[in-house]
């Protein structure tokens, strides 16, 4: 098993929650991997009939403060991982000058290099929020990322344990399945399968959670590891959001292929995945298609 995360960090060191959650959410004898990455920009854009030698000097300088800006951030989120015990080996620094938008760059990267998530913070959070406003070209809409998603809000680090919300879906499974793998070598986060259904009616919850189990299990989750839990309401992000506060989950995770409107929801999101992610509080998100 070699688990590999690519976390985004953005120029400002104090903003690195990406960094911070995936600090106290893991062990630090693991073997996972992880990839801190940053895109910065490239200074001004120049038009052909406005070069000259100043402006382009202006814009190099301009895109070398940038880049030491963010090297700065990559430095001070590895100091805080390897001073909480990771093994500086297994951490990797990639710097790059910004090709597309910043979030195009990292989604880009994540699926490159075969991630098995992409970790973003609050600031890469309200970034890839822009974007659901934004016009954007029509590959990137269509190139529907299959890369999970780690939305992580205020990291809370007395937090443990996963959410994981079920409805049957194959998108549902499918994140039961990364979740799981992402687990296995983390006995001390216990998983808790959850269904909110709308009234009392209970068909077909007993044949969802044993496929949950199965693939737990699948994946080394032992059985002493796993409860579930069976909610009644209206709406369904509300009651997911509560039970997570309640139980001071670090994560919750779901699977959503996406409805809504724009970029955001076309490549990942669904009206509840979009709620829960706009609720969060001190609980990560993980998302999958």
């Amino acid at each position: 098993m070699n688990r590999h995360l690519l976390v985004a960090v953005s120029d400002n060191p104090r903003a690195i929650h990406g960094v911070r959650f995936v600090s106290s959410f893991f062990s630090q004898d693991c073997d996972l991997r992880l990839t801190l990455f940053a895109a910065f920009p490239t200074g001004p854009r120049v038009w052909t009939e406005e070069k000259s030698y100043e402006t382009l000097m202006d814009a190099e300088e301009s895109s070398r403060k940038y880049e030491i800006q963010f090297r700065k951030a990559l430095d001070a989120s590895k100091a805080m991982l390897t001073s909480g015990g990771f093994d500086e080996k297994r951490i990797e620094v990639k710097c790059v000058p910004q090709s597309g938008t910043r979030v195009e760059d990292i989604l880009h990267e994540g699926e490159k290099g075969l991630y098995d998530a992409v970790v973003l913070g609050k600031r890469g959070l309200a970034r890839l929020e822009q974007l659901v406003e934004q016009s954007v070209t029509e590959e990137v809409i269509k190139r529907n990322t299959t890369v999970p998603i780690w939305i992580c809000r205020n990291p809370d680090e007395d937090r443990s344990g996963v959410l994981l919300c079920l409805d049957g879906s194959d998108p549902a499974y499918r994140i039961a399945d990364h979740a799981a793998f992402m687990l296995a070598l983390e006995p001390h986060h216990p998983v808790t399968m959850l269904q909110v259904r709308s009234g009392r009616d209970t068909s077909g919850v007993e044949a969802i959670f044993r496929r949950g189990r199965e693939i737990l299990s699948d994946n080394g989750i032992n059985e002493d590891r796993i409860d579930e839990r069976v909610l009644t309401g209206g709406r369904v992000a509300p009651v997911v959001l509560d039970m997570a506060e309640l139980g001071g989950y670090a994560a919750i995770a779901v699977g959503r292929t996406g409805t809504g409107k724009g970029l955001l929801g076309r490549m990942f999101m669904g009206s509840v995945s979009r709620e829960l992610m706009l609720g969060l509080k001190s609980s990560a998100l993980w998302l999958c298609r």
